[in-house]
């Protein structure tokens, strides 16, 4: 719905050369009621409002019939100014819900600097009579749709740059009348075109898989391959490479062969070369976790078995490398399988013992890749990861970085519509920050053709890049074997269009 209305509004004609992106400029979060100034601006009029859950809550009772009376809540950003500006402004919208018929006229004001020296004031006027009742809507004011509603300069202008303090304003319809109207979310809307050279959007940090003859069959590479390969990867501006696993069933790349060495240690040693480079090593994987029954808690032991023998070995070995940044938990959750208490509780018990394992063993940063799928109702999404974040974050065990996967490569809904991925990564950045673990933004590199998986092409990944951007500089990207492929075509274009020096 909230699409649909973006294409009437700006009359985009295509989703694939353009998008709108959002920044949040207010969510009416709980105990800054302070902030906000509320008054009756003329005539005869009672109101209250409070402040609970992220929403703004009005109500009011107009006893005149003067059009001109109107009640206001402002936000003033006192001597500073805001800027709401972007490359391609669009507007502002919010969530607005009211409870029954409602006549008035709601006007949204900016408050810009002038060059009288007083703010010129623009106003976008919305008649509420035409909203749906008992269901939020989400109400999008173009810029350029904002009227002068006062000003002293001889030619005002909406200085998107120099805002001073935004203004709600109920402004009465001639009748004597009580109403219950409630606010969320107030976002500056942005249109990104495609064909815009994209500034500043650097993957930081990528992961691998390791495979000894599939994939990029690198278990069988040299020190001097994996090298160059680093040195291709600092190139780019990304300095973190994160194993996905260092044993899959059977296959341990800590294994020594003829040379006496592993895989893991011609990678170490490589990355000592590059200047502040890290590597980041994933535990123990088998294909079973893919398929268990998520209430086994046998599963649960077996892997923290495993698990544990894994870190002893990694901290004997590397625990005082300078290259060495860590741990990685390949067990990857998601909204769906772990959506009822019973399978979350397991799977945070078991996250919480294996991290707790791990600090004991050293002050070792550990991370975190879950993935998400766009069917399930964010709300919903919500509520697990704020409990999996509450209950497994104590003085004993603490998950240091969650990198949430974009799921664009192997979801389709969010693929198509990339306002649901805003939508979803703003939600869980409060979140996973709220919680004190760094947030970051796995972006996936591939697309699947039929059975197979490719490397993404060039305007996907710039679109996914400046989803992820919007809400962090801390940037993965899923994997480095995409890079690669095709005589490393995405990496070529990808170094030249972000202009890294290569």
């Amino acid at each position: 719905m909230f699409l649909k209305f973006l294409l009437a509004v700006f009359s985009l004609k295509s989703l694939a050369c353009s998008e709108i992106i959002y920044k949040v400029i207010d969510d009416f979060e709980n105990g800054i009621s302070t902030l906000y100034y509320t008054s009756v601006v003329q005539g005869s009029a009672f109101y209250e409002y409070k402040l609970s859950n992220s929403m703004l809550e009005l109500k009011y009772k107009f006893s005149s019939h003067e059009q001109a009376d109107f009640i206001e809540v402002l936000r003033s950003y006192g001597p500073e100014y805001q800027n709401f500006g972007c490359t391609n402004p669009l507007g502002i919208s919010i969530d607005i819900q009211i409870d029954e018929l409602n006549v008035d006229t709601f006007k949204f004001m900016l408050y810009t600097e002038s060059s009288s020296g007083q703010p010129d004031v623009f106003a976008y006027s919305f008649d509420l009579s035409s909203a749906t009742t008992n269901q939020w809507f989400n109400l999008v004011m173009p810029f350029d749709k904002f009227k002068i509603f006062h000003s002293t300069s001889s030619n005002p202008v909406l200085n998107l740059n120099r805002i001073k303090a935004w203004r709600l304003t109920i402004f009465n319809k001639l009748n004597n009348h009580s109403k219950l109207i409630r606010f969320k979310s107030i976002k500056q809307l942005c249109h990104a075109s495609m064909h815009t050279k994209p500034s500043n959007l650097a993957i930081s940090s990528i992961f691998i898989q390791i495979w000894n003859t599939d994939g990029c069959a690198c278990g069988q590479w040299s020190e001097t391959r994996w090298h160059e390969e680093l040195m291709k990867m600092d190139s780019i501006g990304i300095k973190r490479l994160i194993v996905q696993y260092t044993v899959y069933d059977k296959h341990s790349w800590l294994s020594k062969d003829w040379t006496g060495r592993s895989t893991l240690d011609r990678i170490l040693e490589a990355a000592n070369l590059v200047q502040n480079f890290q590597i980041v090593l994933g535990l123990y994987f088998d294909e079973k976790w893919n398929t268990f029954n998520k209430y086994e808690q046998n599963y649960y032991g077996l892997l923290m078995a495993e698990h544990e023998k894994l870190i002893d070995q990694i901290v004997d070995l590397y625990g005082t490398k300078r290259s060495f940044g860590g741990f990685y938990i390949p067990q990857e959750w998601n909204n769906v399988e772990w959506s009822d208490d019973l399978s979350l509780d397991l799977f945070v018990e078991w996250t919480r013992k294996l991290s707790g394992y791990i600090k004991l063993k050293g002050n070792f940063s550990i991370l975190l890749s879950p993935f998400f799928r766009s069917y399930v109702d964010l709300e919903k999404t919500r509520i697990i990861y704020e409990k999996f974040l509450n209950s497994s974050n104590d003085s004993m065990s603490f998950i240091d970085e969650i990198c949430v996967q974009d799921s664009i490569g192997v979801d389709k809904a969010y693929a198509n519509n990339f306002i649901s991925l805003y939508n979803t990564l703003e939600v869980l950045k409060v979140i996973v920050e709220r919680n004190r673990v760094k947030f970051g933004v796995n972006i996936e590199l591939f697309e699947q053709v039929g059975k197979h998986f490719v490397p993404a092409d060039k305007e996907r990944v710039q679109r996914q890049l400046r989803a992820a951007k919007f809400f962090t500089s801390n940037i993965f990207g899923f994997d480095w074997t995409y890079m690669m492929a095709q005589n490393y075509s995405l990496f070529n274009q990808y170094s030249r269009t972000f202009n890294f020096n290569v």
